[in-house]
């Protein structure tokens, strides 16, 4: 009895650190590659215009969104949007990438007009999971987010599963305090 109660035990603080450890993403180093979602807020809203490519080498953040939840699109969106606005003098530029299947899509259009007036200054995009940059930027599309801050088209720092609380946005704040500098 007693050692089907510890390789029980085992599996579940296996299953405990794999959930804890989940990956996704491009790691540190890693370069971010040319994609074209579709833009329904933000400077590109209405083209699928490449976010790296309209920006260059300027820091920037790409918040991809893979589990729909809205409560943390709007959350990491205002905080993106709002550290545009801190600083537009050293260029950054932010993007929410929402991961949603295409019969989701018409639906994501018709908030365009409401994501559009909630922010001022992010970009707001999707794809869908097949999308081929999915692939390219190794999400993984069990992960409720990715969060990846980069400048020169290297990746200097990456979040999983950012939870849109406090403690959540600040650590996406670091990240982009540590990128402007």
């Amino acid at each position: 009895m007693n050692k089907g109660l510890s390789l029980s035990a085992v599996a579940l603080g296996l299953t405990a650190f794999a959930m804890a450890t989940m990956n996704s993403g491009l790691d540190k180093g890693e370069r971010v590659t040319p994609f074209h979602p579709q833009h329904i807020a933000g400077a590109l809203k209405g083209t699928d215009e490449c976010f790296p490519c309209t920006y260059q080498n300027r820091p920037q953040v790409q918040a991809w969104v893979t589990n729909g939840d809205k409560a943390t699109i709007v959350g990491l969106a205002k905080a993106l949007d709002g550290a545009m606005a801190k600083y537009t003098n050293k260029e950054f530029k932010a993007m929410v990438v929402i991961v949603a299947p295409t019969a989701q899509h018409a639906e994501i259009e018709k908030n365009s007009k409401t994501m559009q007036s909630m922010f001022k200054n992010v970009s707001i995009s999707y794809l869908a999971p097949e999308n081929a940059a999915v692939k390219k930027y190794k999400i993984n599309l069990k992960a409720a987010n990715t969060v990846f801050a980069y400048k020169n088209w290297t990746v200097m720092d990456k979040m999983v599963d950012v939870k849109a609380d406090e403690a959540g946005l600040k650590s996406v704040s670091a990240a982009i305090d540590s990128l402007v500098k």
